[in-house]
């Protein structure tokens, strides 16, 4: 109940925020999306929907701008928070409650806030998240840093939005992040199914909640490769997500041939906010550039440079802690950085492929494909799942289904799935980094263009209300359930555990006494295999890690 009461107090607090980062950057004209009337639809969905994704996305991009120049301490974020809340009365607010508002504060919200329970902090969190995260919060952007741990150089904008929420050494709002992006996700999907006037639209999602029941099903306890409550910090469901909506938006404006200028500015928030996570994101551009030469680019630039300037500062920002505008993608890095040496992002990118499993012809397929599934006890079974609940939603298709017609929208989702398939198995073939790109595949697999639908009550709303309860129910763990009934007015901590150091034999800092690699909140500690490094400050005041020859 408590853990609900400060969820529910988190969504609306980063609703407001949105909302208010809205209004100020449309009143001065550096974002053509407004608050008319926030009942509008983009995409089928009210505008305000899409209020607390705004929200992260302003607070992150404001973060990294401001790191610049100053830490990102607790003065920097109530600052920033309240210069976003005011923004709020620029305009009164006009809102009709409707069901899906309902269903998200009375059902959805309730569901997730479950989870807190049980949930700690990623395995990722005390390698480094946090200790970037404490970097962000004590210096102005450091030069190099990713020469102290590789690690650090992702530095993805997660951590320039999970850094204005911590609160002392209980991580339970970074929690919620990954919460508000799991609502959201149901929410549009509700929206979307109740709205849309495309037959095959509808179908497709309930497609995806079919996948989502599955999910629970299957060998080694049925996951499918669905998005997932992840452990504090990690943002593999959320950049799934929002990968996903990017391809349904991008379908639905192919079908309906039309997206007026807030779509577009929506569609140019997300993507952007999808590279910033993950340079996966990048791919998206060849579904979303092809919309935006349709309208007019030059003035799209200039009613939107808000985004451009965000985009800006993120390469920036990542040339600044690597040396690449993209790490680790070796040729975007510049060696006359005296902070990098050639070839640094490279090893690191090798290094990930080979604890992933990356294909790379080095082997036959089969023998590859033997590997990759015994790296993790998870990968076999995942597929077999994934596999499943395909079959499962074409023999549905087969049985429901009267007639299709031909569809190039589908054609081409295909080969962009495919092409991402690819990518996918030569890159990073873990399931956790396929959220969106499986997700995609579902949603297109239940996909059809259908003359009608063999019985029609498979095109109905209480099938859908019916599918959406019992996934959302079954995404916390069981044992949350019971943790709620023995004790349901207990607020949740979740705290980074106590680490011993000693200093390092070589080189700048520190690492844990144990030899393991988790550093915690540590932002002096690295793992005992980093690089030797040397912590130096320029003449502009500005400090930096270079490399020891």
């Amino acid at each position: 109940m408590i853990n609900f009461l400060a969820l529910f107090t988190f969504y609306v607090f980063t609703y407001f925020l949105g909302r208010g980062a809205l209004l100020i950057f449309s009143k001065i004209k550096v974002l053509n999306i407004t608050v008319i009337d926030e009942n509008k639809n983009l995409f089928s969905v009210p505008i305000n929907v899409f209020y607390p994704l705004i929200g992260f996305f302003v607070i992150g991009n404001l973060s990294i701008l401001f790191n610049f120049f100053v830490s990102l301490s607790s003065v920097f974020t109530y600052g920033m928070f309240i210069f976003l809340f005011l923004g709020n009365f620029l305009k009164k607010m006009n809102i009709k409650i409707q069901i899906q508002e309902f269903y998200l504060f009375f059902v959805t919200l309730p569901i997730l806030s479950v989870s807190s329970y049980l949930t700690g902090l990623s395995y990722d969190a005390g390698l480094y998240h946090l200790n970037y995260q404490n970097w962000l919060q004590d210096e102005k952007i450091i030069l190099g840093l990713s020469n102290f741990h590789a690690r650090l150089g992702y530095s993805s904008i997660y951590e320039f939005v999970n850094v204005n929420f911590w609160q002392g050494n209980n991580h339970l709002i970074q929690h919620f992040v990954n919460l508000t992006f799991i609502a959201f996700f149901f929410t549009v999907m509700h929206y979307v199914y109740y709205n849309s006037k495309n037959l095959s639209v509808r179908i497709g999602i309930l497609g995806i909640l079919v996948f989502g029941l599955l999910d629970n099903f299957g060998f080694a306890g049925g996951k499918n490769g669905f998005i997932e409550i992840e452990g504090v910090t990690k943002y593999d469901t959320p950049f799934g997500i929002i990968f996903f909506l990017i391809v349904m938006f991008t379908s639905i404006h192919y079908l309906e041939k039309r997206t007026n200028d807030e779509e577009l500015v929506l569609l140019l928030i997300f993507t952007l906010f999808s590279i910033q996570m993950r340079v996966t994101g990048v791919l998206l551009l060849i579904l979303v550039l092809p919309i935006l030469f349709k309208k007019n680019i030059v003035r799209s630039i200039k009613t939107n440079s808000l985004i451009i300037i965000f985009g800006i500062s993120n390469i920036l920002k990542n040339l600044f802690t690597t040396g690449c505008m993209y790490f680790p993608i070796e040729f975007t890095c510049f060696d006359y950085f005296n902070w990098y040496k050639s070839g640094f992002a490279e090893t690191e990118r090798n290094s990930i492929s080979f604890a992933l499993r990356s294909f790379d012809f080095s082997k036959p397929f089969g023998e590859w494909f033997q590997i990759w599934t015994e790296k993790y006890e998870y990968n076999l079974p995942t597929l077999k799942n994934f596999v499943f609940s395909l079959l499962i939603l074409a023999i549905l298709r087969i049985l429901l289904t009267r007639e299709n017609t031909f569809s190039m929208v589908k054609v081409l989702y295909f080969l962009f799935n495919f092409f991402m398939f690819i990518y996918w198995i030569f890159t990073a073939p873990s399931f956790r980094y396929g959220i969106g790109l499986f997700l995609s595949f579902i949603y297109f697999g239940s996909f059809f263009t259908p003359k009608s639908p063999r019985y029609s009550y498979i095109i109905n709303k209480n099938l859908f209300m019916f599918l959406m309860f019992i996934t959302i129910l079954l995404l916390p763990r069981i044992d949350n359930y019971f943790q709620l009934l023995s004790d349901p007015f207990k607020l949740t901590t979740i705290e980074a555990r106590k680490v011993d150091y000693i200093e390092k034999e070589f080189g700048f800092g520190v690492s844990p006494k144990d030899h393991n690699e988790i550093c915690m909140v540590n932002k002096y500690c690295s793992p005992v295999y980093s690089n030797n490094t040397k912590f130096k400050v320029n003449k502009y005041g500005y400090k930096y890690f270079e490399l020891k020859n």
